[in-house]
């Protein structure tokens, strides 16, 4: 059942672990009204354990930045890995340590994931260090067996076709990555006055994954998703405004008429 170690106990779980194609992330803000953030985590080798006590992982971007923001918080830095078996024998795995952020284009960051690495994906923001202090283990009974067909490349698909844009992905992260959920600040390289990243991380030039090459869906093929959105708003508000103002010429006519009317039987009458 349920157990408590200082360290990974042993090869034999380290090995487990390494296999595993989903992890979680789970992190907080030291407010106890604040959000408690889970995030899934996929991609062929995101996750690198470095020894029994310490750990890493490629941050690639999202739509939101809670696990950054929540490390960058003075004095917080806690962070959870969660590993779980889908299947073979039942197994959770809980990783409780202090996390880092090493963003891209830091010393660490270079050091960690160094030119020419095939983990240096399109849209990678950071490399988030864990330094662990106790692993869990607990049986997975009641976990369902699920069983693993591919990566999913939506998300590399979307990012290459950031990175390749003029000014890469900086406006993307200045839109959506300059804080949580929370308020909390998100990375300084989603700053306004923070330098444009030098290098551009495009498939070609990473591993990619599994078949990561093939574009798929609209997301890769029709630009920017945040500009076509804004456009179909524009779009609905010009098509309601000219619905109102078609609905107020009917009743200024409606009206009209039934003045008119109004005045042709008063005229009768007074006849």
């Amino acid at each position: 059942m349920g157990a408590f170690y200082d360290t990974i106990p042993n090869d034999t779980l380290m090995d487990w672990i390494r296999q595993q194609k989903l992890f979680f992330v789970s992190s907080s803000p030291l407010s106890s009204d604040a959000h408690v953030n889970c995030s899934p985590k996929g991609h062929d080798a995101l996750f690198t354990l470095v020894d029994d006590k310490s750990a890493y992982y490629v941050d690639l971007t999202g739509s939101g930045n809670e696990t950054i923001s929540c490390l960058y918080e003075e004095g917080n830095g806690r962070i959870t890995i969660m590993f779980v078996a889908f299947e073979g024998p039942p197994r959770i795995v809980r990783l409780f340590g202090k996390g880092k952020v090493f963003e891209r284009g830091s010393p660490e960051f270079e050091n960690y994931l160094p030119p020419g690495d095939p983990r240096r994906y399109p849209g990678t923001r950071a490399i988030i260090w864990i330094d662990i202090h106790k692993v869990g283990t607990s049986c997975g009974y009641s976990v369902p067996f699920f069983e693993y067909k591919k990566e999913r490349n939506t998300l590399l698909n979307f990012m290459d076709n950031q990175e390749k844009k003029e000014g890469g992905m900086k406006p993307y992260w200045n839109l959506k990555n300059l804080s949580s959920v929370d308020g909390l600040p998100g990375p300084k390289v989603a700053e306004p006055d923070a330098p444009e990243p030098g290098e551009k991380f495009t498939l070609e030039g990473s591993g990619g994954g599994n078949n990561a090459s093939t574009k798929t869906g609209k997301m890769s093929e029709g630009g920017d998703v945040v500009q076509d959105l804004m456009a179909r708003s524009a779009m609905l508000l010009f098509g309601l405004f000219f619905a109102g103002w078609l609905l107020g010429l009917r009743i200024t006519f409606d009206e009209g008429v039934a003045r008119e009317a109004r005045q042709r039987v008063w005229g009768t009458l007074a006849i």
